[in-house]
Order: C-alpha cells, then structure tokens, then sequence
C-alpha cells in the first residue's frame, strides 16, 4: 500500500476507447516534458452512488494516455446497410488509483471505453463481449524490481482481429497490424 500511496506501482492498461483520440492536454510545468505521443490526464473525481464522476472539488486523479493504434469495425446495419465506428487502442497508466478512474475520464472526454454500460454506449456488446479494459502490466519493488505483464485475453484479441488498422496517427506513429498482436499478447 504504501508504494502505491507513494506513486512507486506502476499499473499499466490496454483500452479500446470510442472515436479517434485528437486531445492534447498540457503536461504539468513542474514535470520534466512528455514525449509528443504522451497525454495526461488530470481530473478530480467524486465517488457517488454506483459509480463517480468528473467534479471539481474530488479527489485528484491523474492517468498518462498513449495512443498506439485508430481503428475501424466496420459492421452491417439491420437494414442492410454498411457503416463503420472509429475506435483508438490505448495505453494508460494511471498514477493515481480512484474507482472507475479510466472509465470516467475517458468518458467525460467523449471517449467511453468500448463495453462500458455505465458511462458508455450498451450497443458495444454487438461485437465485444465485456468491458475492453485490461490490466497488461504490474510493476512494483519487493526487494528488486518486480514486474508482470499479462497478454489480451483471447475474446478481446478477437474483437482486435475484426478492426482494421487506420492510417498513422499525428503525434505518433501507429504500430504495425503484427505490433499490435505483439503488446496485446
């Protein structure tokens, strides 16, 4: 507990996020500069009944945000009709820990976690079984460094495998269809 009360955990995610992500938030001046693929995301978030939300008076809650891939699900209307959804893969690590802290400061930006039913959109569950939200690495000191990576399960590889890969995006170069198989396993 108390490495993580002391920011010394490093907790790590992969997160299907709605839309292109196109924000750029400003890294703290009183921090050394953040690579131009790197966004932060301050907030203050109230726990509430069933869940939190974005205020500005909770509890500080602090996430670092790299794009890694834009991609397309390209899906079949019920009228027949062909359309397509825009989506980014993403790594967060979350500097702080709040309940639902990822969820809500995703959503509270117009970029709700894929399955998220909460602060989402219910439609997701068309194409991706459960909340697109996984832990892929845990870093902490005990003793030595210490660190543990976990590949995508499965069912979420496979919601992957059904987007195609999007042009680069600005700040950052997008990885490679095969880069994307290898963080996510």
């Amino acid at each position: 507990r108390w490495q993580q009360d002391t920011f010394q955990v490093v907790r790590e995610y992969l997160v299907l996020a709605h839309e292109h992500w196109e924000h750029r938030e400003p890294w703290p001046s009183t921090s050394m500069d953040a690579p131009d693929d790197v966004f932060v995301l301050n907030d203050r978030l109230e726990e509430v009944a069933g869940g939190c939300r974005k205020t500005g008076f909770g509890r500080p809650s602090r996430s670092l945000l790299r794009p890694l891939a834009h991609l397309r699900h390209l899906r079949s209307g019920s009228n027949g009709s062909n359309g397509s959804r825009d989506f980014t893969l993403l790594l967060i690590r979350i500097v702080t820990g709040r309940r639902h802290q990822i969820r809500v400061q995703l959503a509270s930006r117009g970029h709700p976690v894929v399955g998220d039913g909460r602060y989402g959109y219910g439609s997701d569950f068309t194409f991706c079984p459960r909340l697109f939200l996984h832990r892929h690495r845990l870093s902490f000191h005990c003793g030595e460094p210490v660190s543990v990576t976990e590949q995508l399960p499965e069912d979420l590889r496979h919601v992957l495998d059904g987007m195609e890969l999007m042009e680069p995006m600005e700040r950052s170069r997008a990885p490679h269809r095969n880069e994307i198989a290898d963080i996510a396993s």
